[in-house]
């Protein structure tokens, strides 16, 4: 295979770079949301972004699955989106911008964590 090749089938680190910045254009509203997020539901958000369930994130975090969800639905209307799904994709979208790149610390289970 040659150079020629490869440079076809990968994208350029430049397209790349601009595809996030149109997937965080079109969330732009949503993402200057964000910052009206609680540090817990912070936690959730950034999560949603990767495609966990509610149980998944009660058992990170030790928390009640029931927390999880009311997290949710305060984030839902925080962001002013109508589905988890959406939620979700802002959350995608806000962690593919520069300043957000740095990945969430993971809760650490052996720390008690407060819920809301």
């Amino acid at each position: 295979m040659s150079k020629m090749d490869d440079a076809v089938r990968q994208p350029s680190v430049a397209a790349i770079d601009h595809d996030h910045q149109v997937v965080a254009e079109y969330w732009k509203d949503e993402i200057g949301r964000v910052k009206n997020l609680s540090e817990r539901e912070l936690d959730v958000f950034l999560m949603l972004g990767t495609g966990k369930s509610n149980r998944t994130m009660a058992q990170q975090f030790n928390i009640a699955e029931r927390t999880v969800k009311a997290h949710v639905t305060q984030i839902l209307s925080k962001l002013d989106v109508e589905s988890r799904l959406q939620a979700g994709l802002v959350s995608y979208a806000f962690q593919l911008l520069p300043e957000n790149a740095t990945p969430h610390p993971e809760p650490n289970p052996l720390v008690q964590s407060k819920s809301a």
